[in-house]
């Protein structure tokens, strides 16, 4: 859900998604989160596995993930964002 995936930026967690959320457009994986091809259940499986296995890795890019809620899902930007709307 892209709300469980907004939470674990705001929190500075690793974030795993498929390239079919929503979210996945703000993520470069590597970076800022980890993303997967649709479907792919071995490459969910793998992206799972090096982040156990690369923990301290794993933590360095769950805290670059805070700055993808920070960039676009605070509550300030959702308020802005709503009353532009209302104003069209």
């Amino acid at each position: 859900m892209p709300v469980v995936v907004a939470e674990g930026c705001m929190n500075g967690k690793l974030v795993i998604v498929s390239d079919a959320a929503g979210i996945a457009a703000f993520i470069t994986s590597g970076e800022n989160g980890l993303v997967f091809p649709s479907g792919n259940i071995d490459q969910l499986k793998e992206r799972m596995i090096w982040a156990i296995e690369h923990r301290e890795d794993a933590r360095r890019i769950g805290k670059a993930s805070k700055g993808i809620y920070e960039g676009h899902f605070t509550m300030e930007l959702f308020e802005k964002h709503l009353l532009r709307s209302m104003e069209d």
